[in-house]
């Protein structure tokens, strides 16, 4: 994919909304392709970035992602706690 060879040379330092934005973009590809295992680190990776840019509606957006990760990966109870947390 070429979203993984421009992540591949790019870094998460310092943290900015573009490399979140394309790491979840990613994510979501990967887990809507059935690959829930390889979306879920990226997910978190992308929410470490907008914790610490502090952007409570891109938190929400990736907890919300999150929560879909873990139930379409069978993980219902942990699927319903990230998303009451979104």
């Amino acid at each position: 994919m070429h979203l993984e060879t421009a992540l591949e040379r790019s870094g998460a330092d310092p943290p900015r909304p573009a490399w979140a934005r394309a790491v979840w973009g990613l994510a979501n590809t990967l887990n809507w392709l059935g690959d829930s295992a390889a979306a879920l680190p990226l997910m978190q990776d992308a929410l470490r970035v907008w914790r610490n840019l502090a952007d409570a509606g891109e938190v929400a957006l990736a907890l919300e992602g999150i929560g879909w990760v873990q139930l379409l990966g069978g993980k219902d109870e942990a699927a319903c706690a990230t998303f009451e947390g979104a």
